[in-house]
């Protein structure tokens, strides 16, 4: 386990070019770009990733270093891919092979290798992300003024994706620690602040090759922006993955917002320039994160200056901050009554403002989606529950910490708050069941995760304390109330009053498995979300990601377990 181990997977077997060509294992069905690769860039690639190699490893990976056209494929299936969305923050448009820096270049086909069902391909995308781990720190230490470089900061972000999501406990804890720099970057250099997004709007008169170089000049300075919130994004993902502390604080995010997508997805300088003049004087009244978080009304009246989508995620990620602080705030304060009211008081203030960001959600034009649902709603459940004690609970420190925590989940149960937390848990259930085929990976996995332990936990606890007092069911009068639903009269008194048994869904019905669950049998519970897993990568026709098998494993030995358990 060791920085070049994974060097032997950088040659792909013979027999993968030799007897089955790559189309037939990597299936992409559009181009994403017209620019074509040439064999100067696989070039520049093999010499990057050689440069990294110990040298007794080079001649087989010469040897067997994946063709240009695999590589081509590779590029194309990760900026096509829908749910990772690589055209919210690469400009499409001008978007240029040739001269693209081999790094950034290198870790899109690293991407898109990485998400491939095909194992050999997968440990191919892996090995070149751990490649440029290393690579890319040493052009810093060349040239400091890498520092400042668009393409290898964004190089650099992606690469920290790849880690954190690929299932890998070495790779995350890697890039756990290896998001600070890309931080202090973009921090010192400027670009969290307004001050340095400078460029203005085309004027009337501008035509020509100075209407095309103020263009360029913007859409370097739209990716900046772009790069800025890609990082916010993932520095609160991975806050909410891991349980740690955010680097970036959502109170010195002071720059505008994500311009309107019409003017980021137009084709040329002069559609830019026409559909600019059209907003009049708006073209630099763009809100920032702060006032949208402040009053989430603009994220619907400012629809015609930001783009509203990745607004709505930056505010969301904004109240993961303030809700990561409540929660550190009310563990640490949690011996002191006469905090009692401060603390209730905060969550009061959380939960009526991130209400209030959903209503003002619906009113967008796209609504409320299925990610940002699920995020929403991951969201609200940490907001009423310490999963570090559910975790603790389910065995993650040893029998000891298990026993530590009951007592106070045992409390935690039979509040209003954990049948709030395992309604948001059922909601992010919901939104996860609604998303397209393969796109429950990376956060969205890990996001169902929790709610499942959420779930798992409840369930199990109220089984076990009720037990002594009754070997009775629950009555066979109490209605079912379904979570995974939407909120009706019966949730509420559920949530409320504690009236009724609560049930999710199963989705599609399978006659080889449960087709409903109640939360009283955790675990059919986990038998339920375990087949959502499966059933949204049931396309694949290979392995599912390394991060999904994991987690099922996880949620497989907690079904065990409650098994044991209620027995």
């Amino acid at each position: 386990d060791c920085g070049g181990a994974e060097q032997q997977n950088l040659s792909l077997p013979a027999e993968m070019d030799a007897s089955e060509s790559p189309e037939l294992r990597i299936k992409v069905g559009r181009r994403s770009t017209g620019g074509q690769m040439a064999q100067t860039s696989r070039d520049k690639i093999l010499a990057l990733v050689l440069s990294t190699c110990k040298p007794a490893n080079v001649t087989r990976i010469v040897a067997a270093f994946p063709s240009l056209e695999l590589l081509k494929i590779l590029l194309q299936y990760y900026l096509t891919s829908t749910s990772c969305n690589a055209q919210s923050w690469l400009h499409m448009s001008t978007l240029s092979l040739d001269s693209m820096r081999p790094e950034l270049l290198t870790v899109l086909i690293a991407a898109g290798a990485a998400m491939t069902p095909d194992a050999s391909i997968r440990k191919l995308g892996y090995a070149l992300q751990e490649a440029l781990r290393t690579y890319i720190p040493s052009r810093w230490e060349e040239d400091n003024s890498g520092t400042r470089d668009l393409q290898l900061l964004q190089a650099y972000g992606l690469n920290l994706e790849i880690g954190l999501w690929s299932g890998n406990s070495r790779k995350i804890e890697l890039a756990e620690s290896f998001l600070q720099p890309l931080v202090t970057m973009l921090r010192r250099g400027g670009k969290f602040r307004h001050s340095a997004y400078t460029v203005s709007g085309p004027h009337p008169q501008d035509h020509g090759p100075a209407l095309e170089e103020k263009w360029k000049l913007w859409i370097e300075q739209e990716q900046y922006v772009r790069l800025v919130f890609r990082t916010f994004q993932h520095d609160a993902q991975m806050s909410m993955a891991l349980l740690t502390s955010p680097l970036i604080s959502y109170a010195e995010l002071l720059l505008p917002l994500p311009d309107v997508r019409d003017l980021w997805f137009a084709t040329s300088a002069d559609s830019w320039k026409a559909m600019c003049l059209s907003r009049l004087d708006a073209f630099n009244k763009r809100p920032t994160l702060v006032d949208c978080a402040n009053d989430v009304d603009q994220l619907c009246s400012s629809g015609h200056l930001i783009d509203t989508e990745a607004a709505s995620l930056a505010v969301l990620y904004a109240e993961w901050g303030l809700v990561w602080e409540y929660r550190q705030l009310s563990h640490f304060t949690k011996a002191r009554p006469q905090q009692a009211l401060v603390i209730t008081s905060r969550h009061q203030e959380l939960v009526q403002a991130l209400k209030h960001f959903r209503i003002s959600c619906d009113g967008l034009a796209y609504g409320i989606d299925g990610t940002l649902s699920l995020i929403l709603e991951t969201v609200l459940m940490h907001l009423h529950m310490s999963l570090e004690d559910v975790q603790l609970f389910a065995g993650l420190e040893g029998q000891g910490e298990a026993y530590r925590v009951y007592p106070s989940l045992r409390d935690w149960v039979k509040t209003s708050a954990a049948r709030q937390a395992v309604w948001h848990a059922s909601q992010v259930i919901r939104a996860a069941k609604s998303l397209p085929p393969c796109s429950i990976r990376d956060f969205r996995a890990v996001a169902l995760y929790h709610a499942s332990l959420a779930c798992w936990a409840y369930g199990l606890i109220r089984v076990a304390e009720q037990r002594p007092r009754s070997s009775i069911q629950a009555p066979q009068q109490d209605q079912a109330v379904w979570l995974d639903d939407a909120e009706t009269t019966a949730v509420q008194r559920f949530i409320g009053l504690d009236r009724g048994l609560p049930c999710l869904h199963d989705s599609p019905p399978e006659t080889s498995r449960v087709s409903s669950a109640s939360l009283s049998d955790p675990s059919a519970v986990m038998e339920l979300i375990i087949g959502i897993l499966q059933d949204n990568h049931k396309t694949n026709s290979g392995s599912k990601p390394p991060l999904v098998e994991n987690l099922i494993q996880l949620m497989g030995g907690l079904q065990t377990a409650a098994k044991g358990s209620i027995s």
